[in-house]
């Protein structure tokens, strides 16, 4: 038998194991906000990554930094190593812990991981346990069918995704923990499809000022309310102008080939019925395409309201940053995507689906330092859901993709 065929055959083998290391994932709720439970998943990532016979690290962000970022949990991050005999090249390979919180409407146990159909229920399942789950195992794989390489494998279990990735990806590409020759982030799916990158993004806090007045004089007050009022119907002229905007990226969803435009995802002002608000803040999420830079959506934000503010001289207002995130993008004939999609059509059996994600990830913090391709087994679609699931053959198909993949680059 084959190297090739050996390492199918082990990942076949493997299947109850890698699923029951999923459930056992999904089963600690990691909800962020506000970061529940990391030390507990990352010092279960390393006892499971020491039980298969790899190296493992974690990483604590120390307390001030977390303190700085406004955190009242602990930040870790877990690492996991499969040394080759010569140590090079390296292939990191990445995937968040996190979820966002559960929300309503479950008809299942949001962290009960309880399987039914084929699938696996549970937030988080999809989004991204089960890809987390799939790169360690790949690694495992390769250990276990006793297969040579020259370079290294790094794994890396990270936290803060869902709010930024600043202290979770963001810190160890800081630290140098995650020097590479090339980078899978598996925060994609299906098992059919690769991403190139994805959109950034810019989030804006607008708070305009009024005056306070008594609600029965509300002429001798200035509405804050009211001024945001004419900041929405602005924005929502600026928005129209994006139609002229197309990203040449290849997004599935046409619409999402402009830059996007949320308004309002949150929005505060007024204290009481009869009090003439002398506040009020909103928030906005511009949604970054390839070849636009956040920077310059903000520019166009804020010509808005000085514009604003030049024809009306009782229009006061701050903007306040609240999220930046870049566009991130690998070409399709780099050698990681390429290894990749040979892969996907050997052992998923048609094309990979070429894509380019809408949603940001991690991957920008580590496309500064390597190329990264989007790869993982996220099910299409269950990301934030109310009975979020996975769907479990995707799971070990996804699998073998990941292993063959790594094999190939790195023997």
């Amino acid at each position: 038998m084959s190297e090739k065929n050996t390492l199918l055959k082990t990942i076949d083998e493997m299947r109850d194991e890698i699923i029951g290391l999923t459930a056992d994932f999904v089963k600690i709720p990691n909800v962020n906000p506000p970061g529940n439970k990391y030390p507990e998943f990352t010092d279960f990532y390393i006892a499971k990554t020491k039980e298969f016979g790899l190296e493992a690290q974690l990483i604590k962000v120390p307390t001030k930094k977390v303190d700085e970022m406004g955190y009242d949990l602990p930040r870790t991050n877990a690492l996991a190593k499969l040394k080759g005999n010569k140590g090079k090249p390296v292939l990191h390979m990445n995937g968040h812990f996190d979820v966002v919180p559960v929300g309503s409407r479950w008809t299942f146990d949001p962290f009960g991981a309880e399987i039914r159909d084929g699938k696996m229920y549970g937030r988080g399942a999809s989004d991204m346990k089960g890809s987390v789950a799939a790169q360690l195992m790949a690694a495992v794989a390769i250990k276990r069918a006793d297969l040579s390489l020259d370079g290294t494998i790094v794994c890396s279990a990270t936290c803060d995704e869902e709010t930024g990735g600043q202290l979770g990806a963001g810190y160890i590409v800081e630290k140098g923990y995650a020097d590479a020759d090339f980078g899978i982030n598996s925060d994609c799916g299906p098992a059919d499809t690769i991403s190139l990158g994805h959109r950034g993004a810019m989030w804006l806090e607008i708070t305009t000022k009024g005056k306070t007045s008594h609600g029965s004089v509300p002429h001798k007050g200035i509405n804050a309310v009211e001024k945001m009022a004419g900041v929405i119907m602005e924005l929502m002229k600026l928005r129209e102008s994006f139609k002229e905007k197309v990203s040449a990226m290849p997004l599935l969803d046409p619409l999402t080939k402009h830059p996007t435009l949320t308004i309002g995802g949150t929005i505060h002002g007024g204290i009481k019925t009869n009090v003439i608000p002398d506040s009020c803040a909103m928030t906005i999420d511009r949604r970054v395409i390839y070849e636009e830079t956040p920077e310059e959506a903000k520019k166009e934000v804020e010509l808005v309201l000085n514009r604003m503010a030049e024809k009306d001289p009782e229009f006061r207002y701050e903007t306040k940053l609240v999220n930046r995130i870049e566009p991130s993008y690998t070409p399709e004939d780099s050698e990681i995507i390429k290894v990749l999609k040979k892969n996907v059509k050997s052992i998923v059996g048609k094309e990979a689906k070429i894509s380019y994600g809408a949603g940001y990830t991690d991957m920008w913090l580590f496309n500064k330092i390597m190329p990264m391709a989007h790869y993982g087994v996220n099910t299409f679609g269950q990301a934030h859901t109310a009975n979020e699931y996975l769907n479990l053959d995707d799971l070990i198909t996804g699998t073998k993709v990941i292993a063959m993949t790594a094999y190939e680059l790195l023997s």
